[in-house]
């Protein structure tokens, strides 16, 4: 059996007042603390979907590019065959044959551009020669 004297009450009552600010505090301390996690996690969220929103227009850009080069190419290889089934001679397959790979080589070029405005386009200072300033 345990006997408690009133002057060991008092004394823990005491105490329990005084650690009762102190509680405050920490209870004030944590409410900020939970609030500031809250406001990052927030922000943080909002440039997430930013960034991935910016991320799969670029890359649905990018897949419709290729597709149009696709469908491009596709039509310049049947206008190629088309011509070279009514070539009479050599000569002529082979003017046809170089017209065509001068066509290929500017599409590619020309596609190459395009790529790139749209790669570029996600970076922040696209366009305004910040990456190569110095």
């Amino acid at each position: 059996m345990t006997t408690t004297t009133t002057n060991q009450i008092e004394t823990k009552t005491s105490a329990s007042r005084e650690k009762a600010p102190a509680a405050a505090k920490v209870d004030g301390r944590a409410e900020a603390a939970a609030t500031a996690v809250n406001e990052a996690a927030s922000n943080m969220k909002t440039v997430v979907e930013a960034a991935t929103n910016g991320f799969w227009q670029r890359a649905m850009a990018l897949n419709g590019e290729a597709a149009r080069l696709a469908s491009v190419r596709a039509g310049h290889y049947r206008e190629y065959f088309d011509e070279l089934a009514s070539c009479q001679s050599p000569v002529d397959a082979g003017e046809v044959a170089t017209r065509a790979a001068q066509t290929a080589f500017q599409d590619y070029m020309d596609e190459f551009g395009r790529l790139s405005q749209i790669a570029m386009s996600g970076l922040p200072d696209a366009g305004k020669g910040g990456a190569s300033k110095r």
